[in-house]
């Protein structure tokens, strides 16, 4: 057996893995529209941390406030934009009780910019729960009673949704699908669920539910004051603490645009690709140049065979059923988290995307210049 066609059954072996993976994660990776309404009435605080955003601001806070949960608040934090952000939110608060509005306070050097507006607003908090949201989300009106009542049902300390993707770009088509495709493809979500290792566990700050004593014993955004993101490390410090994680699908309640460029979807990637691993170089190349000879060496292979360049049929047919596989578990991600079918067939080219956008990342990070709204981020 030719060193080739080795390659190739170990690339299969892998890749039937993932694919048992997913399908397990098809039952496993709850969706929050199931869940019934709660039984009991906890008082919810939602939290949103602003800056410059204009556009997203007043629908999000609306979706929220016509929410059919009764009993919350919603804080609004301005972090320091340099938009209309907080004139739209200052008119907001004339016509609605539950909402809330303060200006942020400088930013400390040692502080990342939204885990200090998120730690500021958790201050200013009196509920029971703490809901942190983005504010380029949107929600419907069953939101808060479908994931109050998950994280009771599942008896969660942090729930974390999956929302839908908004994509209008290509940008958007091409590169948003890799974050819920390794999710369902990585994270055995009923394991983790009942795992205590940290590193299983993969959280959307998009949206993150915290039972506030859990939230406050593991110290907040405080504790993860000097990371680039604060998703992942929280999801991963809960767990740590002897906590329960858990993760929903919330395509069918909860949505999200996160950009509305190429630039922004670049910079946004470059922010969070190398950090999610840790800033374990040796990992990072190797996950990344491993999936990469995952997704395109069978294309590859079967282009070459075509050409005339002599490959054995054990290695052509290993390549040909690794490509299915492939396609099948690109298509089931697609389906599922609600992207445009005709995705399907480009996931060759969202692979070299992220390739590039992980490069650009790990440079980025260790040379200290990742950026994102005007603000210079470092590793501390």
């Amino acid at each position: 057996m030719s060193y080739f066609t080795i390659h190739s059954m170990i690339v299969l072996i892998f890749t039937i893995i993932i694919f048992i993976i997913e399908l397990y994660n098809l039952k496993s990776l709850k969706r929050l529209k199931k869940f019934s309404n709660p039984l009991n009435n906890p008082k919810v605080s939602v939290l949103i941390p602003a800056r410059n955003e204009e556009k997203n601001i007043k629908i999000c806070v609306e979706s929220i406030l016509k929410q059919d949960y009764q009993n919350f608040e919603v804080i609004v934090l301005n972090d320091n934009s340099e938009d209309k952000t907080r004139d739209i939110v200052l008119e907001m608060c004339s016509e609605y009780d539950k909402l809330r509005f303060f200006d942020g306070d400088p930013k400390p050097s040692e502080w990342t910019g939204k885990h200090w507006a998120c730690h500021q607003l958790s201050k200013k908090a009196s509920g029971e729960l703490f809901l942190f949201i983005d504010a380029d989300t949107v929600h419907k009106q069953d939101t808060l009673n479908k994931t109050i009542s998950a994280l009771y049902a599942e008896n969660s300390d942090l729930l974390s949704a999956i929302p839908k993707q908004i994509v209008k770009t290509w940008s958007e088509k091409l590169i948003l699908p890799i974050m819920p495709w390794s999710i369902s493809s990585f994270i055995p979500i009923g394991i983790a669920n009942k795992s205590k290792s940290p590193s299983l566990s993969l959280t959307v700050g998009q949206f993150m539910l915290f039972r506030r004593n859990a939230y406050e014993q593991v110290g907040g955004h405080e504790s993860i004051k000097t990371e680039i993101l604060d998703d992942i490390p929280l999801g991963k410090l809960i767990k740590k603490s002897g906590f329960k994680w858990n993760i929903v699908d919330a395509t069918k309640n909860s949505s999200c645009r996160m950009y509305n460029s190429f630039k922004d979807v670049f910079n946004s990637f470059s922010r969070n690709l190398f950090c999610a691993f840790n800033y374990n170089i040796p990992l990072f190349l190797w996950v990344w140049i491993w999936l990469t000879a995952v997704f395109i060496q069978p294309i590859i292979t079967i282009i070459l065979f075509l050409c005339g360049i002599p490959i054995s049929t054990d290695a052509i047919l290993i390549n040909i059923l690794v490509l299915i596989l492939t396609f099948i578990q690109w298509s089931i991600a697609i389906i599922r988290f609600k992207f445009p079918v005709y995705l399907i067939f480009l996931y060759p080219l969202s692979v070299i995307l992220v390739d590039i956008i992980a490069i650009r990342s790990m440079y980025q990070t260790l040379t200290g210049k990742v950026k994102w709204k005007g603000r210079t981020i470092e590793k501390k």
